[in-house]
C-alpha cells in the first residue's frame, strides 16, 4: 500500500458568472495605474501587496464568486468552513518580457489568482515542489515544477506557503490577472 503523505492541494475551476465578472474586473483593471516592480519583474497596481482592491473597489460580483470557490476548496480539503477575510488583493499585468520570480505568500492560508485577460501563451503560472528533499531522489521526482496555462475565467487557489512564479511573457499580448490572499479566523 502507498499513502501519499503531505500532498499539495491546488484548486482550479471556471467562474460561473463569467460575463458579470469580466465586466466588473475589466473596468476596474483599466481604471488603475500600473508600475513595474524591480524584484518580481511585472506591473502591479500596488507594490505593498497589503491593500485589498476587491474590497476597496467594491468588486462584489467577484467577491461572491470567490466565496463560492473558497467554500468548494475547503469542502474538498475537509476543512470546516469558517469566517475569513481577504488579507490583500491586487491586479498584475505582464507585458512582453515580464515574468514573476519564485516566491510564496507564506503568512496567509490561501493564495489565488483569477485570469482577467490572457491569450494562453503569455506566461504559464508554475509551482515548485514543496518537498525539497524529493528533488534529489531519482525514484520520487518526476518534475520539480508543475505548470498551469492561464485561461480567461479561470480561478486558482493554493496554500499560501507554496512557492510559485510566472514564466516570461514572450508575446505582444498583455496578460491581466487579479491576485489575492485569504486568512481564516483562528
Amino acid at each position: 500500500m502507498i499513502e501519499n503523505i503531505f500532498p499539495t492541494p491546488i484548486y482550479f475551476d471556471d467562474v460561473e458568472h463569467l460575463d458579470n465578472i469580466q465586466k466588473e474586473l475589466g473596468e476596474c483593471a483599466e481604471s488603475l495605474q500600473y508600475d513595474i516592480t524591480d524584484k518580481l519583474r511585472m506591473y502591479s497596481n500596488d507594490h505593498s501587496y497589503q491593500t485589498d482592491i476587491i474590497g476597496d473597489k467594491k468588486l462584489y460580483n467577484f467577491a461572491e464568486e470567490l466565496d463560492t470557490h473558497i467554500q468548494n476548496y475547503c469542502t474538498e480539503l475537509g476543512f470546516p468552513i469558517r469566517p475569513y477575510k481577504i488579507d490583500s488583493s491586487w491586479f498584475v499585468a505582464y507585458k512582453k518580457g515580464n515574468y514573476c520570480t519564485v516566491h510564496s505568500h507564506g503568512h496567509v492560508d490561501i493564495s489565488g489568482v483569477y485570469y482577467v485577460d490572457t491569450n494562453g501563451e503569455d506566461g504559464n503560472l508554475f509551482f515548485v515542489c514543496p518537498t525539497p528533499g524529493l528533488m534529489t531522489s531519482l525514484c520520487f521526482l518526476k518534475d520539480p515544477i508543475w505548470e498551469h496555462k492561464p485561461e480567461v475565467g479561470k480561478i486558482m487557489l493554493w496554500p499560501g506557503c507554496l512557492q510559485h512564479g510566472v514564466h516570461e511573457n514572450l508575446t505582444d499580448h498583455t496578460r491581466i490577472a487579479l491576485a489575492f490572499n485569504i486568512v481564516f479566523q483562528r
